[in-house]
């Protein structure tokens, strides 16, 4: 029952865009039977639905049994995989009709016989699970990775059909192992530099979610010496440009105007003068404070260019060339102060704040720039999966 109600999920998905009889119309009938018996559950009365229902079960039963019977009289060992789909679809349909059935159309009651397919079902299993399974073996001589898969396909199949074969699982094992294509990536280094192996193998950390798939496997170690590689993704650093260590300097002033402590305000005799309160009368002095502000400003640059190449291993052939490449800057700005420190600006001082650093050297550059560079490699690993199969 529950296969049943997962068949109904299905074909109510796929067709629940367009109406029971327009399927019909266009002989797709277990698509008008799924979406009449669908409706015909909600509206139990509607005459419209129970014509299709009927024609259309009637029409997919006469089409099916035909077919069954042609592969049964022409006899090819072959023809029982499909016969397997058949007798199955039979048995499914006549299950989901049975939902609504018996239904009264017409004054006439409907209510269609069962019919027992399990025993054609199982007989057709057998028959085809022998085929398949001696098909599979046959498979398994071309030797080439296409008859592998195949194989590994009839294999999973017989399996599926019947449990007599107890070397089953070590047939699917076999197909599965030979027909995989395995896969290579390594990073060489092509340019004067020395990267340490750590260096090497961290540009290759790379997450292979979603890259391996049930026939394509990668690696990003070579673990095993004796495993016969089907491909190579080779990551070439090629060519490292670094531009020689750029210091530039500018300079500014900045003043400013501070008091300085005061005098007594004094009259034309030398006396000190009076407010109207009889206090003292003081007169603030300034000075003016001055300061120079050297702000230096370090660059260096580095270009890493390479290419990616994917090769076949047999035969061997060049697969496909993808250029990789990645910048990485280093920009650092500090400031010393020369005279009054008083004069400077809150930013000016915190220019000053910030000390000078040394250059770094051309391997650190490069290591500096490892993610970038990771990322570029995993980009063009992703989007070049088709090449591999």
């Amino acid at each position: 029952m529950k296969n049943l109600h997962y068949l109904l999920f299905f074909v109510l998905l796929v067709t629940s865009c367009a109406s029971p009889k327009k399927y019909l119309a266009n002989q797709n009938y277990d698509a008008a039977i799924g979406k009449a018996v669908h409706k015909l559950l909600k509206s139990p009365r509607k005459a419209e639905l129970m014509a299709t229902i009927d024609r259309a079960y009637k029409l997919a039963n006469q089409q099916d049994l035909e077919r069954v019977k042609f592969l049964e009289q022409e006899g090819s060992p072959r023809n029982y995989d499909e016969a397997v789909d058949i007798y199955r679809r039979l048995k499914n349909r006549q299950a989901l009709v049975n939902t609504v059935t018996p239904f009264r159309y017409n004054g006439k009651v409907y209510n269609y016989p069962l019919v027992d397919y399990d025993q054609k079902l199982i007989a057709s299993k057998r028959k085809a699970a022998d085929y398949l399974y001696a098909h599979g073996n046959k498979l398994m001589q071309n030797g080439d990775k296409e008859s592998f898969r195949k194989a590994y396909q009839e294999f999973a199949k017989v399996k599926e059909y019947t449990g007599d074969y107890t070397d089953i699982d070590q047939k699917m094992a076999e197909a599965h192992d030979k027909g995989m294509s395995r896969v290579l990536v390594q990073a060489i280094n092509n340019t004067h530099l020395k990267f340490s192996p750590q260096f090497m193998d961290n540009l290759l950390t790379i997450d292979n979610s979603g890259l391996n798939s049930d026939w394509v496997e990668y690696d990003f170690r070579d673990m095993d010496r004796q495993m016969q590689y089907d491909y190579y993704v080779n990551v070439n650093l090629n060519n490292i440009q670094i531009s020689p260590d750029q210091s530039e300097e500018k300079d500014y002033t900045e003043q400013k105007k501070v008091e300085d402590g005061w005098n007594y305000a004094l009259d034309s005799r030398g006396n000190v003068m009076k407010d109207s309160l009889g206090n003292d009368i003081k007169i603030k002095k300034y000075k003016e404070l001055k300061c120079t502000v050297i702000e230096t400003h370090q660059h260096k640059t580095c270009q890493v260019n390479g290419v990616v190449e994917y090769l076949q291993n047999n035969p061997s052939k060049l697969l496909r060339k993808v250029p990789i490449g990645t910048n990485l800057d280093f920009d650092h700005s500090w400031a010393r102060a020369v005279g009054d420190l008083g004069a400077l600006s809150e930013e000016s001082k915190k220019k000053c704040q910030v000390k000078a650093m040394p250059f770094p050297s051309n391997l650190d550059m490069v290591y500096e720039g490892t993610d970038k560079l990771k990322l570029a490699i995993t980009n063009v690993i992703r989007n070049n999966r088709q090449f591999i199969y």
